[in-house]
């Protein structure tokens, strides 16, 4: 199997021959740029940020999906959309912006600003929204282990990504790996044990240890999510 440097590398060529006046930058981000990968488990993400991103490009970029082989992704859009989504999606750039590795053209996340308020609505938007689906999960399937896992392990990503975006507010340097992330998080925010504990095991081995009955660990966690959100809705932002 090519390493991931030459992998890269083949990405880039074949970027730059379909692409070749178009592309602004091109960042890996994800597991990958937080250097915090799981070898033959986490995917190769890449980003390519455009000067347009219509038909053509998208019919191009198909074809560089299908050449670049497996275990490899592509995101594309233009620095117009990211600058005008700082308002709708501050949690997805502000991710971007923190950990990304520029591959090829210029840094354009370097001098995206991150509006506190907009980034705290979103925030605590995402913690509720989580909450509701929980719920959800569980009146459709009561105690039922295996629907529990499926939605933290869907979810994990998303809440990482709030995870983020709250130590962020409180001006706390972010750590790269997920695991030292959510630990994070407990530590700073009053959060419930065993919120933070079903994450970390979710994160590190994909799996849910149940120390306590299935009960006790369901409605813990919707304790947990419900309160984190209601210290985002009561939190003065001052980054």
């Amino acid at each position: 199997m090519a390493s991931i440097e030459n992998r890269i590398e083949k990405i880039k060529e074949l970027s730059l021959h379909a692409l070749p006046q178009d592309i602004a930058g091109m960042f890996i981000f994800g597991s990958y740029a937080r250097d915090d990968s799981k070898p033959g488990h986490s995917d190769l993400n890449i980003l390519i940020v455009l000067d347009n991103c219509g038909e053509k490009e998208l019919i191009r970029l198909s074809a560089l999906q299908k050449k670049a082989g497996r275990n490899f992704s592509i995101l594309a859009m233009t620095e117009k959309f990211l600058k005008s989504s700082l308002d709708t999606f501050p949690v997805e750039i502000l991710d971007f912006k923190l950990f990304h590795k520029l591959i090829h053209g210029n840094d354009v996340f370097a001098e995206l600003e991150i509006s506190p308020e907009f980034l705290r609505i979103q925030c605590e938007r995402e913690l509720k929204g989580k909450l509701n689906l929980l719920r959800q999960v569980f009146i459709s399937s009561g105690f039922n282990e295996r629907q529990l896992i499926s939605f933290l392990k869907d979810h994990l990503p998303a809440i990482a990504a709030v995870f983020q975006g709250i130590l962020y507010l409180k001006g706390i340097q972010i750590p790269a790996a997920r695991i030292e992330l959510i630990k994070k998080t407990g530590e700073i925010y009053t959060v419930q044990a065993k919120l933070t504990e079903s994450l970390v095991q979710i994160a590190g081995t994909g799996k849910l240890s149940l120390s306590h009955n299935i009960s006790n660990t369901y409605f813990s966690l919707i304790d947990g999510l419900e309160n984190l959100a209601d210290q985002i809705d009561q939190m003065e932002t001052a980054v």
